[in-house]
């Protein structure tokens, strides 16, 4: 808009994103928390609760609901730019990775659903993504270009040691009961591997 006071006009849109219940009969439900986006609903069978990304309160925290509950509460109060949450296989426990500004790597943080103090992990000094937990929630699994191609390496919680689980590429993994990995190259696939075996 010229003129003796110019201004500048834009539209601002926003989207919503919300959370769906499929349910037995194959029918689906919403679940009405919020009016704003709500992102990659996990949900912990031990404490019957879902957690999720909101960003309800003006920016991207986690939130946890009864898995049909209308009510959410927030989990997390952080600064910085979120990364996706992973749950614990037990369902007590979840990992948020936190890029704070001016970052140049995650850091990682601890949390349940009863306290909403977060405890911070070492430090990884290097690029990592795509985090999963281990199958006894006793280590961290993720994907790393600490080498310089992104292989699969494990943090384990109670030392702090980390391992390098691939040596021909890995970008995500999953560990089984009986400690087989599956993990996506970058190539494409899904390859499973053993332990002790190529």
């Amino acid at each position: 808009r010229p003129g003796i006071q110019p201004q500048l006009v834009y539209p601002r849109y926003t989207s919503m994103e919300q959370l769906v219940k499929l349910q037995s009969d194959g029918t689906t439900r919403p679940l009405p928390f919020s009016y704003g986006r709500e992102l990659y609903p996990l949900y912990s069978a031990s404490a019957d609760k879902l957690v999720f990304f909101s960003n309800k309160s003006g920016s991207f925290q986690l939130w946890t609901a009864a898995a049909d509950s209308e009510f959410a509460s927030k989990i997390t109060d952080i600064s910085g730019s979120a990364y996706i949450h992973a749950l614990s296989n037990s369902g007590d426990k979840f990992l948020l990775p936190v890029k704070q500004n001016g970052d140049n790597y995650y850091s990682l943080y601890l949390g349940n659903f009863d306290q909403q103090l977060l405890q911070q992990l070492p430090q990884i000094n290097y690029p990592a993504k795509n985090f999963s937990w281990g199958i006894n929630d006793d280590s961290i699994l993720f994907s790393s270009d600490l080498n310089g191609q992104w292989q699969i390496w494990r943090h384990y919680l109670a030392t702090g040691i980390r391992e390098q689980l691939t040596l021909s590429g890995g970008l995500f993994a999953q560990e089984s009961n009986n400690h087989e990995l599956f993990v996506v190259k970058p190539d494409g696939g899904i390859w499973r591997l053993r332990t002790g075996q190529p």
